[in-house]
């Protein structure tokens, strides 16, 4: 396999969208968490917190696309 390199913005780009990915990764272990110990106690579906956490998770995910967007643009 080729090897990677990134420089400058790309290096940040690069960079910023693997932080925005572990941070959306911990929000998917919280919203499990949630969601079994909804399923366990019986609790509504419209828990609030589920709707904070998943509020949360779009605002990361729409970050890291267009992140991600802006990387490929720098590559080509």
């Amino acid at each position: 396999m080729p090897k990677i390199s990134f420089r400058g913005e790309s290096a940040d780009l690069f960079f910023r969208i693997m932080a925005l990915s572990a941070d959306i990764d911990k929000l998917n272990d919280r919203l499990v968490a949630r969601d079994a110990h909804n399923e366990r106690y019986g609790t509504s579906a419209t828990d609030p917190v589920i709707v904070d956490l998943e509020n949360k998770w779009d605002e990361l995910l729409n970050e890291r696309n267009k992140l991600v967007s802006r990387l490929n643009k720098e590559l080509l």
